[in-house]
């Protein structure tokens, strides 16, 4: 099966431990569009993915490293920047940027805010069938765009517009005011679960899973990497 996916591609840096010369370096591709993408290539799906990339040294490291051919722009790769799973920094300019062409090759779609309004609006005019929009990271962009979208956000996420299905955290997932509970246990990595929670329930969801059993499925995937650093390196060992 095809799937569009629009979002962004970060580089993403993490730092481990708290001494100058007594820490550890990763360096990943990230990115919830790229996150949600490449759980969903690693599952068997067909992904055309549209993100942008910097003709830079880092855009350079992340195309050897991911399956997909990204928009490339002259402005510096996004940079995404993290010390113990506390975010340092973030650089996001880029994705900013306009597409030379967007173009529908599959009926559904899944959505994120990491790109422009006037992007997300062109979006839009392609008409899918069936779209999952994550109005994460900003909510504030999400309002009176793809009113047919399955919605998902975080609950701070969805004061800015309704959802359809609510990450609560360590708490679980919300769906028609029912609370669908996790482990409970703290995550000591948080970035990126719950795109990896929002890949593997649109693939549940796809193969006809009722959305009960995709919530149910989906959070104990989640709850297996939760001490893994780096969504990239979480999605390599569920899958």
């Amino acid at each position: 099966m095809e799937i569009d996916v629009y979002g962004a591609t970060f580089y993403d840096i993490y730092i481990l431990g708290d001494a100058p010369h007594n820490s550890k370096i990763i360096e990943i591709p990230g990115g919830s569009g790229f996150n949600i993408a490449y759980t969903l290539y690693k599952l068997g799906y067909e992904i055309n993915f549209n993100s942008f990339i910097g003709n830079d040294h880092k855009g350079k490291y992340l195309e050897d490293m991911i399956p997909f051919k990204l928009e490339k722009v002259e402005e510096k790769t996004a940079t995404f920047i993290s010390r113990n799973g506390n975010p340092l920094a973030v650089e996001r300019k880029i994705n900013d940027s306009n597409f030379k062409k967007i173009e529908k090759k599959s009926d559904v779609a899944i959505i994120t805010t990491e790109l422009s309004i006037k992007e997300l609006i062109e979006i839009e005019k392609l008409g899918y069938k069936k779209i999952f929009f994550d109005i994460g990271p900003r909510p504030f962009i999400a309002e009176n765009i793809f009113n047919n979208a399955f919605v998902l956000g975080t609950e701070k996420e969805c004061k800015y517009r309704n959802c359809n299905l609510i990450k609560l955290g360590n708490r679980g997932i919300k769906f028609n005011n029912e609370i669908y509970n996790s482990n409970g246990k703290i995550a000591k990595y948080k970035t990126g679960l719950g795109d990896i929670f929002d890949a593997f329930f649109i693939h549940y969801i796809l193969n006809n899973y009722s959305i009960e059993e995709a919530i149910k499925i989906s959070i104990d995937k989640v709850e297996k990497v939760l001490d893994i650093p780096g969504a990239y390196n979480k999605i390599n060992y569920l899958i």
